[in-house]
Formats: structure tokens, sequence, C-alpha cells
């Protein structure tokens, strides 16, 4: 009798600890979904506010086609919402208008190196090595993109001179 007694107490206490258990699970998984709903949510709204931005940013270049600033935050724009081949249209158009904008020809190099367009991105980071030979980053991020054509000796050889100008990896 005792066993008898001693094997539903224990079958009482599993229950109630599973029970336990599948709830806080069930809780667990309920926060879970919640949070994904806020962080699309969030994602949504800060989609729709640059949306909103380039629209701004369009009316405003509509009316100043050489408001090279508003050119280069629209372009950023694009780039927070993935739209790499607007942000560098964007880019495209204030080095037409200055040939030797170096932040130009960096932004848009980071884009075409976002769209693994390579031979566009050494082009323009070899245009900024003629601009300012001393830039080690753009010697560095030539020889990224150089690497990524398999392209070893070039990408060595960009290394070394970034190394050499005091380029140093960020930790």
């Amino acid at each position: 009798m005792i066993k008898l007694y001693m094997h539903f107490l224990l079958v009482f206490v599993v229950l109630c600890v599973s029970t336990a258990v599948t709830q806080k699970l069930q809780a667990a998984q309920d926060a879970n979904r919640i949070l994904q709903e806020a962080i699309i949510k969030a994602e949504f709204e800060e989609a729709k506010k640059n949306m909103d931005l380039i629209v701004k940013y369009t009316k405003t270049i509509e009316m100043n086609p050489k408001d090279f600033q508003t050119l280069a935050n629209r372009a950023e724009t694009y780039q927070k919402l993935q739209r790499y081949t607007e942000a560098i249209a964007d880019y495209t158009k204030i080095i037409e208008s200055n040939g030797e904008d170096l932040f130009a020809y960096n932004r848009r190099a980071l884009f075409y190196s976002s769209l693994q367009k390579y031979a566009e991105t050494i082009a323009d980071y070899t245009k900024i090595i003629e601009l300012n030979p001393k830039d080690a980053n753009a010697y560095y991020s030539r020889g990224l993109a150089y690497k990524a054509l398999g392209k070893t000796k070039q990408a060595y050889a960009d290394g070394a001179k970034a190394k050499s100008l005091g380029y140093k990896l960020k930790q």
C-alpha cells in the first residue's frame, strides 16, 4: 500500500513539475513572440522614417540639383535601407561635379563593395590613392577588393603599403 501511495505521489509531483515547466516554456515563447513583433514594428518605423527622409531629400534636390550635402544625406539614407545602387548613383553625381571629393569616392567604393562590384571598388580606391597617396585605409580597402577577385599579389602589395603608412587593424 505504501508503494502504491509513493507511486501516486511521484506521478503527482512529476505532473505538477511538468505543468509548471510547460507554463514557463509557454510564457517564454509568448515573451519571445512579443519581442519579435516589437523588433519588426521598430524596423518598420525606422524604414518608414528613412523613406520619408528620401522623399524630403529628393524634393530638395529637385529644387537645387547642386546641393551636394543633401545628395550625400540621401545616399546615406539609401544605404540604411540597403539600396546601394541608388546610393552609388547619388555619389556618382557628386563625383561628376567634383572629381576630387575623397569622401564621395570612399563611400561609393564601400557601396560597390557591398554589391560585390570589386572592379569598381578598386577603381574608386585607386582614384583616392591618386588624390591622396598617403591614405593607408584606401590601400588596405583596395587590397581587400583585390583579394576578393583572387588577385593575391596586388592584395599583398596594398596590405604591405597600408601597413607601411601606419594602418592598424581595428580590434
